[in-house]
């Protein structure tokens, strides 16, 4: 299933960082069914970190966790997973939407597209899928720090887009379409009389700076200490040496070009999983029980009437909560830290706030697993 292969890359070039862009009957009838979303569901081992429900922009999966069921899997007996049958009445009943991150751990025939779209873009994709019965909504209105594409799977899908100039468009998202989503554009989507089930992908841009980050890494030899031992001017001298290897070796070094690209981008065969460098780091899920840290020391966070503003580099959100929130927030900037110290740290606060935060700054690439 090629989805890509009739594709102009113009296309990207033109609405990345733009304009967005609908393209109507892209997708095969068959990418990802309704029959197939809950039948896998069905099968699935779900965990309550993977699943989450939300309505109106609001997490309320802790309200309806007496619907998830404790584990009885060997050595993961604490974690607490949904019980699959019971997701879609529960989220039509209630008008709920449900969110699933990385979908295609659990059905398989989507980890193809996933390399296409790797591959296409030689950078890292975070996918996720989002059922919502009708007359419902998912989010408020907010933007993402990233490039998205949005396919409709199943059913049709209201937008409002506010574009770089202020004006505000609306139009249907009907099954087969495709919608190209520049990063910082603001939106806001819901349902009307159908259901709708779709898969975004975001499209993640990486720094030159990170690659190089990467390639240091992996030198070792450059890397060796000096022998404090040494006369100032011995290692004045190896150290130039060592430097004019490491600059050869920079200079003989494009992740993009075919000879070293097999290196860099591998056809990875199994889950993919945010995120992957472009010299073939071992790619990595969000997990909640490992210890995180910041990119960026510099942000700022403010709260008026109930509402959080942070701004760091290049990305600012808003969220609902309090001053133990931002006290959170303020933690998680200053260095490293684990979720479950957190929860126990401010135990007013809900654990599924704390950890949808965590996960949001994870994929919009301001935290990472240490």
């Amino acid at each position: 299933m090629d989805v890509l292969k009739n594709l102009d890359r113009e296309l990207f070039k033109t609405h990345f960082n733009g304009s967005y862009k609908l393209v109507p009957n892209f997708l095969p009838k068959n990418l990802l069914t309704m029959d197939q979303f809950q039948q896998t569901l069905f099968e699935s081992t779900v965990d309550t970190s993977s699943l989450l429900l939300f309505k109106e922009g609001k997490n309320l999966s802790k309200d309806f966790l007496g619907r998830a069921t404790t584990a009885k899997i060997k050595d993961r007996s604490k974690e607490r997973f949904w019980e699959g049958a019971k997701l879609i009445p529960l989220a039509k009943k209630n008008t709920l939407s449900i969110k699933v991150y990385n979908f295609s751990n659990f059905f398989k025939p989507l980890q193809e597209l996933d390399n296409q779209l790797t591959r296409f873009f030689h950078t890292e994709v975070s996918s996720n899928v989002y059922y919502t019965p009708s007359s419902s909504r998912c989010f408020d209105a907010h933007k993402d720090p990233y490039n998205i594409l949005i396919f409709q799977c199943s059913g049709s899908k209201e937008w409002k887009i506010w574009n770089q100039d202020g004006k505000e468009e609306q139009f249907t998202l009907n099954a087969g379409d495709m919608l190209v989503l520049p990063k910082n554009m603001e939106h806001m989507a819901w349902t009307d009389k159908s259901h709708s089930l779709h898969l975004t992908y975001g499209i993640h841009e990486i720094l030159c700076k990170d690659i190089l980050s990467s390639v240091f890494a992996k030198i070792k030899e450059n890397g060796s200490p000096l022998n404090p031992a040494l006369e100032l001017e011995e290692k004045r001298r190896i150290f130039e040496e060592r430097k004019l290897a490491l600059i050869e070796e920079l200079k003989a070094f494009n992740p993009f070009e075919s000879s070293q690209l097999e290196r860099s981008l591998p056809n990875i065969k199994t889950k993919i999983k945010p995120p992957i460098s472009l010299e073939g780091a071992t790619p990595v899920a969000f997990s909640p029980s490992r210890a995180m840290t910041s990119v960026s020391a510099n942000h700022v966070v403010s709260i008026n009437d109930g509402v959080i503003r942070v701004a760091t580099e290049g990305y600012t959100f808003e969220l609902e909560g309090d001053k133990e929130l931002v006290a959170i927030i303020k933690v998680m900037f200053s260095g490293d830290f684990k979720l479950n110290t957190l929860y126990k740290d401010y135990p007013t606060v809900e654990n599924e706030a704390i950890l949808e935060l965590a996960q949001h700054l994870w994929e919009a690439g301001i935290l990472i697993h240490v």
